[in-house]
């Protein structure tokens, strides 16, 4: 992916990692593995062969519950996580080009964005940048430029960070929230970024550089004001009822309306 170059520009996205420490539990190491020490293997080994120019995890950093399933923020969990990243930077790609956003389970039991239990705000890569922060849009070169750098994108990143606030605790927040007002700030953001790209690359189509949003939930687990009442977020998620016909614009809309640069829109959750 990317533009005005020959080669590829390779991104590579992770998403529910699930950090747990419920993996010290015997039956749990027995279903799902060495989620920890697999990434670090991972993080090693593939990722210095792949070269990434950026990496992008779309949410479910850590897994937020007790080894007896109740839904509460982990700071052990928190603290493998930024292992991962600092593994990440050893492998060569810069923590300015890593990219994340919260899922669900990064807020189960959060009440505040930025309080005490917002883990995400200190060990998180965009958490730091943005703080309490939903949107985080970057226009990237060539992995040996800086992000800030003034030359040509080839690519835009725009992260969304749509999860509940406050964040309650499973089922209650299985779907994303898109309020009014995010939409429309991503709307002006995307516009700005695209103005931006146009003054570095030029005003025609074929410059413009694409772009790749991603955020926790997919469309068809997005709730949004209008729509009917969930009855439990996870059955109208489950329905595909999170959005209403008399809803003008969804995300996806909203990502598209810049016409054609936009490429894809990244997510997880559903697993």
């Amino acid at each position: 992916m990317g533009r005005g170059s020959s080669s590829p520009m390779v991104v590579l996205h992770l998403s529910d990692m699930h950090f747990s420490v419920a993996g010290f539990v015997p039956a749990y190491f027995t279903a799902f593995g060495d989620r920890v020490g697999d990434a670090a293997a991972f993080a090693a080994r593939v990722v210095p062969a792949l070269l990434p120019e950026a990496v992008v995890v779309s949410g479910d950093l850590t897994d937020g519950k007790t080894p007896a399933g109740r839904g509460e923020q982990q700071p052990w969990e928190w603290e493998a996580y930024s292992a991962f990243l600092r593994n990440l930077t050893a492998a060569g790609v810069s923590e300015s080009r890593i990219f994340d956003v919260r899922g669900n389970h990064d807020v189960f039991d959060v009440p505040v964005r930025g309080g005490p239990r917002d883990w995400y705000v200190s060990h998180g890569a965009s958490g730091r940048r943005q703080r309490e922060g939903f949107l985080e849009v970057a226009l990237l070169g060539d992995a040996g430029e800086k992000v800030e750098s003034d030359a040509c994108p080839r690519l835009v990143l725009c992260g969304v960070d749509l999860a509940a606030s406050p964040g309650f605790k499973s089922p209650a927040d299985f779907a994303g929230h898109a309020l009014p007002g995010q939409l429309r700030a991503v709307e002006v953001a995307l516009d700005e970024a695209r103005a931006e790209a146009e003054r570095r690359c030029g005003h025609e189509d074929e410059t413009s550089p694409p772009l790749l949003a991603f955020s926790h939930f997919p469309p068809s687990s997005l709730f949004y004001p209008g729509s009917e009442p969930p009855h439990g977020a996870l059955t109208a998620a489950l329905r595909n009822l999170a959005r209403s016909e008399t809803s003008s614009r969804g995300l996806p809309e909203t990502l598209l309306k810049g016409g054609v640069w936009a490429r894809a829109l990244l997510s997880g959750h559903l697993h």
